[in-house]
C-alpha cells in the first residue's frame, strides 16, 4: 500500500510518494495560485519567489507544467534547463511539448515592486498574447493565463506550475557509524560512510547545505532523508551534482525541517550492501547563511547569484551582521538585495549612487552607526 505524504508552505506544494521502503519515488514541486480579474498579484509573487528559491537544482527535473483550464508540459533537457532558469536568474528558450518555453530573469517584467522571473510556452517574453504564461512579479493584471487564454488583463483563475523530479532515493540496511558530524560554514567535515549505510546529521530550517561523495572510489547515490514526519526523502543525486562533475554524487539543498537528517550512500544502482570493505568518502558543509564574524568586519554586495540578502554567495566575505561595515555598489547584474522578512542589523551600510537595497515590511534593516 502507498503512503503519501503532503507538505505546503508559501503557496508550495510538495508530494512525496513512497512504497513500501522500495526505491519508487516520485516528488513534486507545486506552485498554486488564484489570480483575479482586474487585480495586481502581491500575494501570487511573493509566493512564486519561494516556488523559484526553493528549487533544489541537485535534483534532475522529469517535466514541468503549467496547468489551468488547460496546461502546456515540457520535458526532458528543456524542462530541467527550465527549472535551472528560473533559481538561477538567467534566460531561457527552447522547444518540447508543441511549446515554445522561454524564461526571462527576475525583473525582466517588472512594473515595480518584489522581482520574479517569468515563464511562458507562447515563445514570446513580457507580451500580451494568449497561450499558458505565468508572470506573477509583474504588479498589474497582466499576470498571465493557465487556461490558454489571453496573458493580460484575464478572468479570474488558479494557475499552477508542477515541477516533477526524475529518480529514486536509496534506502539504508544500517548505520555507517559515524553520527552527527560537526558541520561548519564554509568548509567540509568529513567521515567514512559504506554502501547502504545512513549518517545521522543536524540541520537548521532555511540554511543551505552541501553533502558530497566527491573523492570516493565507487560510484556512488546519495540521498538525504529529514524526520518531519517519519523519514521523507529531500534530494538525491547520482552523478554531476554541484560539487563535482562525474559519478561521485553531491547535493545542495535548503532545508525545511530543524533537526535529525540522515544521508544515505549507496552505490550506483541503490546497492545496499558491499561485500568490498571499501568506504565512501562522506562529506558535510554548510553554506548559507554564513555570518560575518567580529573577525570578518566588512562585506561587498556581489549579486551573484539572486537578490536573497541571506545568501552568503550573493557577497564578497559574509553575509552582514551586527559589527559588519556593508557596502552595496553598483553591479553588473543589476541585481540588488531585498529584504522580505526578519531583523536585520549592520555597524555601518553604504549604498552607492546607482544601487539599491529593498526593505519591504515587515522586514527592518538596522545600523549601529
Amino acid at each position: 500500500m502507498a503512503m503519501r505524504k503532503f507538505y505546503s508552505y508559501s503557496g508550495i506544494l510538495l508530494l512525496a510518494v513512497l512504497l513500501n521502503g522500495n526505491n519508487l519515488f516520485s516528488q513534486t514541486l507545486v506552485y498554486s495560485q488564484t489570480f483575479y480579474a482586474g487585480s495586481s498579484s502581491e500575494p501570487q509573487c511573493d509566493a512564486w519567489v519561494a516556488f523559484c528559491n526553493s528549487i533544489n537544482l541537485s535534483n534532475t527535473y522529469a517535466s514541468i507544467t503549467i496547468s489551468g483550464s488547460g496546461s502546456a508540459t515540457a520535458t526532458g533537457a528543456v524542462a530541467q534547463a527550465i527549472a535551472t532558469a528560473l533559481k538561477n536568474n538567467t534566460t531561457y528558450a527552447g522547444a518540447s511539448g508543441g511549446y515554445n518555453w522561454a524564461v526571462d530573469n527576475w525583473g525582466g517584467c517588472n512594473a515595480g515592486g518584489t522581482a520574479g522571473p517569468e515563464l511562458t510556452a507562447t515563445g514570446a517574453l513580457c507580451s500580451c498574447n494568449s497561450g499558458y504564461t505565468v508572470r506573477p512579479c509583474i504588479h498589474n493584471a497582466n499576470w498571465g493565463s493557465a487556461n490558454g487564454g489571453a496573458t493580460c488583463g484575464g478572468g479570474t483563475q488558479t494557475m499552477t506550475v508542477t515541477l516533477t523530479v526524475a529518480g529514486p532515493p536509496c534506502s539504508w540496511s544500517g548505520s555507517s557509524g559515524s553520527s552527527y558530524p560537526t558541520i561548519v560554514c564554509g568548509s567540509f567535515t568529513s567521515v567514512p560512510a559504506g554502501s547502504g549505510t545512513y549518517t545521522y546529521f543536524t540541520a537548521v530550517a532555511g540554511a543551505t547545505y552541501t553533502v558530497s561523495t566527491c573523492g570516493s572510489s565507487f560510484d556512488t547515490d546519495l540521498t538525504i532523508y529529514d524526520a518531519n514526519p517519519a523519514w521523507t526523502a529531500r534530494a538525491w543525486n547520482q552523478d554531476n551534482g554541484p560539487d563535482c562533475a562525474g559519478t561521485n554524487a553531491s547535493v545542495q539543498w535548503t532545508a525545511t525541517y530543524s533537526g535529525d537528517h540522515i544521508a544515505v550512500v549507496n552505490r550506483v544502482g541503490c546497492q545496499q550492501h558491499d561485500w568490498t570493505g571499501t568506504s565512501a568518502i562522506l562529506k558535510f558543509r554548510k553554506d548559507d547563511p554564513c555570518a560575518c564574524t567580529p573577525n570578518q568586519p566588512a562585506t561587498t554586495w556581489t549579486g551573484a547569484v539572486n537578490s536573497n540578502w541571506n545568501n552568503g554567495n550573493n557577497w564578497t566575505n559574509c553575509v552582514p551582521g551586527p559589527n559588519t561595515n556593508t557596502t552595496i555598489p553598483v553591479v553588473g547584474s543589476g541585481v540588488y538585495p531585498v529584504l522580505n522578512g526578519g531583523a536585520h542589523q549592520v555597524n555601518t551600510i553604504t549604498v552607492n549612487p546607482g544601487a539599491s537595497c529593498t526593505v519591504n515590511a515587515p522586514a527592518t534593516l538596522t545600523a549601529t552607526q
